[in-house]
């Protein structure tokens, strides 16, 4: 049986085709290569290799890479067989998984838990069938996650940014105007505990931006900066203190801060 009769050699073809929007004769220019083409049937007569990942090079041309490359310029598309065994030629998907791959990946990390994981995990009715004390170690675990992703996203950025308690921004409004009106002698104590715990971080936060010394950059072995290297510290710097002014000055920082002066009183 050829190659473009094998079911199995055709799925590998029509999930990179679509998933890369690419024409068909761009596969046919990939199997001209015998490199090429030995890499996709060793991976699917054989057990190995185990996983494989189609990109496109700087030419534009389809490249099989079969180990997960370090750096990719564009998206790819990975296959990956569970077992160091050939592929069946029935139901393939039983033994593979496939999906795609982003040049950068810890933005597609970030993208993914914001967008699909916390959404999926916050929900209250899909932690109905558990305990309560353990949906709300869920809740608590997945929002520490989120957190720090978050807190990873701004660093790659060259901002800190700062965490907020996990009950979310509507529910400290919401605390608040309860709050007011009873004059502070109402309060939810785990939201107003959490707010405590998240101003102790923004101190640490807050002082190791403040903390930081343009001189540090002499002291780093090797390296000899000039004139600009202490003209782009202070821009970051500036860059990076704006961007926390901003975050303490919006709404929900506000609201953060009039519960702990109410209930305080």
């Amino acid at each position: 049986m050829g190659e473009s009769e094998d079911f199995r050699y055709t799925y590998i073809q029509d999930v990179t085709l679509k998933s890369l929007r690419l024409k068909p004769d761009k596969w046919t220019r990939m199997l001209v290569s015998d490199e090429q083409r030995t890499y996709l049937t060793n991976f699917i007569d054989r057990g190995h290799p185990q996983e494989l990942v189609i990109s496109q090079n700087f030419s534009g041309h389809l490249f099989i890479h079969t180990d997960w490359p370090s750096q990719l310029k564009t998206k790819g598309v990975y296959f990956v067989k569970r077992d160091k065994t050939p592929l069946p030629k029935d139901n393939i998907m039983s033994v593979l998984t496939c999906g795609d791959i982003h040049p950068n990946s810890l933005d597609h990390f970030c993208a993914w838990v914001e967008e699909i994981l916390v959404p999926l995990l916050k929900n209250d009715k899909n932690l109905e069938k558990f305990p309560i004390c353990v949906a709300d170690d869920i809740k608590r675990q997945v929002h520490e996650l989120a957190t720090s992703v978050y807190q990873i996203r701004g660093h790659i950025k060259g901002k800190t940014l700062l965490p907020f308690p996990q009950q979310g921004e509507r529910r400290i409004q919401e605390e608040e105007m309860r709050v007011r009106e009873s004059n502070g002698e109402v309060c939810d104590m785990t939201l107003k505990n959490n707010i405590e715990g998240i101003i102790i971080k923004w101190a640490y936060q807050s002082d190791e931006v403040l903390s930081k010394d343009s001189a540090e950059l002499l002291n780093r072995e090797g390296q000899y900066p000039g004139p600009m290297a202490e003209v782009q510290f202070w821009e970051a710097k500036c860059m990076n203190l704006e961007s926390l002014y901003e975050q303490m000055k919006a709404q929900t920082t506000k609201s953060m801060a009039a519960i702990l002066d109410l209930t305080d009183r």
